[in-house]
């Protein structure tokens, strides 16, 4: 789908054009390629996500024994998985397109994760990941898979989670150590960990596609290449700015209050609807704009770049860490919502980041109008 404006006030004429340059690609129907569950096999219909394990996106540990019991089912799938047909055909497809995109998948990791990462990397084994970033020459296109955790602790680790995860550092060599916090006081545990993620990779790495997940998910790594080749296929001409993921509509509040306001899964003029609506108090909102969901979010390296180049996002990112020191806690979105904006701390990870986004975007096609 080719959004060809956009549907809402606060922006400059050539910002109206954000929309027509990016190729959102909703997942629904891809998902049947993409994700497992651990329930009912490869999922099917317009499903696009799967949780190994209570709680999740890296951000919490879940429930030991949603965990056991996710994993339990997944790794008896895992054994039949690499021999069945369909999946030898899928990659030998992709191997032999030597013109396939390169992708690079951060997955957004809680520290004490262990099992869920053991479980990642046998599974991105069979489905053609390989472990961290860099190419094999010869090997046509490739996901390789990167596990994201912070590189500080919002207060003291415990020393025995130290210990292990820098064994497991040294023992798989795929541990991606940012610049920010686990721990963090809010329900949106990973939110420092997912934007310093995006302000790196892209700089650090020459993959033509940059995606995240959580460890609570499962991604097909050659489905997922091929997917990310038809999309830059679609999109056409040299850098093709190209998000792909299972698309909502989100409004934001700006000036630093770290809050989405209005929107949903209902598309953009249902966003429109909700945030216009007095009772949502969505008066000062942008937007809407496309969202990218936890479970896969993925951008072209022209958009990543246009992203991870712009210092608001840095400097955005460094009032958000200052609020998590200063600010009020909170462990559920309600009660973050409920906070005044000077207190509040930023919890809605995924559409932060999208609103970003969005905005590096909209300040790019002005710059290069003269418009900005």
């Amino acid at each position: 789908v080719r959004f060809g404006r956009l549907w809402r006030m606060s922006l400059l004429d050539s910002e109206r054009r954000v929309l027509k340059t990016i190729l959102c690609l909703c997942l629904g129907y891809l998902g049947g390629h993409l994700t497992a569950t651990h329930g009912g096999g490869w999922v099917g219909g317009g499903e696009a996500s799967c949780a190994v394990g209570a709680g999740g996106g890296g951000g919490s540990e879940g429930s030991e024994d949603g965990i056991e019991e996710g994993i339990a089912s997944i790794e008896g799938r895992l054994e039949g998985l690499g021999a069945s047909r369909g999946h030898r055909d899928v990659t030998a497809q992709a191997a032999a397109s030597a013109d396939a995109p390169y992708v690079l998948l951060g997955v957004i990791s809680n520290p004490p994760n262990f099992k869920q990462r053991a479980l990642l990397r046998r599974f991105n084994a069979q489905t053609g990941g390989r472990r961290g970033d860099g190419r094999v020459p010869g090997r046509g296109p490739q996901v390789g898979v990167e596990f994201v955790v912070g590189s500080e602790h919002h207060k003291t680790p415990p020393a025995r989670l130290s210990q292990k995860l820098a064994a497991e550092a040294d023992q798989f060599g795929d541990l991606r150590f940012v610049a920010a916090r686990e721990a963090i006081p809010n329900v949106g545990k990973a939110s420092e960990k997912s934007a310093a993620w995006w302000l790196s990779a892209p700089r650090r790495s020459s993959a033509e596609f940059f995606c995240k997940t959580d460890d609570d998910s499962l991604i097909h790594n050659a489905h997922l290449a091929a997917s990310l080749r038809a999309a830059a296929a679609a999109a056409g001409g040299d850098g093709p700015l190209v998000m792909l993921s299972y698309i909502r509509w989100r409004g934001w509040l700006p000036h630093y209050d770290f809050q989405a306001c209005g929107g949903g899964w209902g598309g953009p003029l249902d966003a429109i609807r909700q945030m216009e609506d007095p009772a949502n108090h969505c008066a000062r909102a942008e937007g809407p704009f496309p969202q990218g969901t936890g479970t896969l979010t993925c951008m072209s390296r022209a958009l990543a770049l246009l992203t991870a180049r712009d210092e608001r996002f840095g400097e955005w990112l460094a009032v958000a860490r200052a609020r998590n020191d200063y600010g009020a806690p909170c462990q559920t979105a309600a009660a973050c919502a409920a906070h005044p904006p000077a207190t509040h701390m930023w919890h809605h990870e995924d559409a932060g980041v999208s609103y970003n986004v969005w905005r590096s975007l909209a300040r790019g096609i002005a710059a290069s109008t003269g418009d900005g």
